[in-house]
């Protein structure tokens, strides 16, 4: 019993330890900044193991568009927890990694707002006709001509798959796919994430400094910015897919969403008239 609990701590240090070298390679062990390095993986592990447990309590192990406001409620309480940092002043270090996390906050629940789309058949059937085959990058002629020719059940799979490699941190994926997909063009806050995702990149894959290797430094204010910034998109999000399911949801037939369309004055290809 003794060996299997050495082993598992050795495993979990040398996880940890791949950890820091992939986010943080310059830190010196056991400063002051090792430790708020160490103290941020076990709050990511802690929040996974959190939102595993949740999503197997609540059987989501498909995306639904029923729970995307849950996931909303859960990115929310993310937020919050690193508007708590702000309270007390923190190494500069601290303000890098909550920043980031604040990003990948944002990025999964969009991302699970776009996998819940593609699980109703009203959503995927327009990510077919107003993405995939109109701008989708990537996709070939022969990509497109099998999908127009197959029913839309058996071209699912191919969906779930093309947007699992999307990033939704970019501002133009965000648009483009929320815009195509939703009946009602979303009108979300999505300018200031030009900003935050340019500093995301620098502090991620240029080891903290911008394309004049400058370092990034980010502030306690500027960070306090970007998690507002980040709040008012997800908000805004929330706001539209909840909409979507009220007018649009598998409850309704056809001619209730063509009917509904016409009312709000949008044509079934999602476009104002």
């Amino acid at each position: 019993m003794g060996s299997m609990k050495e082993y598992m701590q050795d495993l979990e240090a040398e996880r940890f330890n791949e950890w820091l070298e992939e986010n943080y390679p310059d830190v010196n062990p056991n400063s002051e900044e090792w430790e708020q390095a160490a103290n941020l993986y076990c709050w990511e592990q802690e929040a996974m193991a959190d939102q595993a447990q949740w999503e197997h309590e609540h059987g989501l192990f498909v995306a639904s568009l029923n729970n995307v406001h849950q996931r909303y409620i859960h990115a929310k309480k993310e937020l919050k927890k690193l508007y708590i940092l702000l309270d007390k002043e923190h190494p500069e270090l601290m303000y890098r990694m909550s920043f980031v996390h604040a990003v990948t906050v944002m990025e999964a629940y969009l991302m699970y707002c776009a996998r819940a789309l593609l699980e109703h058949d009203w959503p995927l059937k327009r990510f077919l006709n107003e993405y995939y085959l109109k701008s989708a990058p990537k996709v070939t002629n022969k990509d497109k001509t099998a999908a127009r020719t197959m029913d839309v059940e058996l071209f699912r799979p191919a969906a779930r798959n093309y947007v699992s490699r999307m990033t939704f941190h970019n501002v133009k994926t965000i648009e483009r796919y929320f815009g195509a997909v939703l009946h009602i063009p979303p009108v979300w806050p999505t300018e200031p994430l030009g900003i935050i995702s340019d500093w995301r990149n620098d502090l991620v894959h240029r080891n903290g400094v911008d394309e004049h290797d400058v370092p990034r430094v980010i502030s306690a204010q500027q960070l306090q910015n970007t998690l507002q910034k980040i709040s008012n998109l997800i908000e805004a999000a929330d706001i539209s897919l909840r909409q979507e399911v009220d007018y649009f949801g598998n409850w309704r037939n056809e001619e209730n969403r063509e009917i509904i369309a016409s009312a709000l004055n949008i044509s079934s290809a999602g476009e104002s008239h």
